[in-house]
């Protein structure tokens, strides 16, 4: 059985530290081992001994990155127990109009409050994902209720939820889905 979708978007949400990016990762990987191009950002955990400091922010084509996000106040914007880095919303831009020059693949990880808290970052993703470019995202488990726009643009794409059942099996799947990112289909 073949699934197609309207847009080239693969969308992974999930609860926190499910797996999410690890998986998108993985799909990245396959994807590279074809011999394409994935461009982009990532947002990893900035981690001390005494736990998560915060999140930065990589160019996966210039291999930069910056501080997105930290417990230390960096700046005035806020989202939960977090200051945000005005200066990421630049860098996201910079990132995806990188991704959309030299990359066959735009990486969005993650679509968030932190991430889209910048205005030139929440624009800048919006772009991207109407760029017409293949998407391989990770977003917040309740975007839909935060940023409903954002949300309905990912939601033409196919959307996997992550959990503790079925990780396992969606990462055996990396391949398949990279696959239908490149190509547009996926055998079920």
């Amino acid at each position: 059985m073949t699934r197609q979708t309207k847009r080239k978007i693969l969308a992974i949400t999930g609860r926190p530290g499910i797996g999410k990016t690890t998986l998108a990762l993985s799909i990245a990987d396959s994807i590279k081992e074809k011999g394409f191009v994935v461009g982009g950002f990532i947002s990893p955990e900035i981690k001390t001994v005494r736990g998560r400091e915060g999140f930065s922010i990589k160019n996966l084509l210039s291999g930069e990155s910056i501080t997105l996000a930290s417990r230390n106040k960096i700046g005035e914007l806020t989202v939960g127990k977090y200051f945000i880095n005005r200066e990421s919303g630049s860098f996201i831009s910079k990132a995806i109009n990188d991704a959309i020059l030299s990359a066959d693949v735009i990486l969005l990880d993650e679509i968030g409050p932190m991430e889209l808290k910048v205005k030139e970052g929440e624009l800048s993703i919006i772009s991207a994902l109407n760029s017409g470019k293949p998407i391989l995202a990770t977003f917040y488990y309740r975007l839909r209720f935060v940023r409903p726009s954002v949300f309905s643009v990912i939601s033409t794409g196919m959307i996997l939820e992550v959990n503790q059942f079925n990780r396992d099996s969606l990462m055996k799947r990396a391949r398949e889905y990279a696959g239908w990112l490149l190509y547009g289909t996926i055998s079920n």
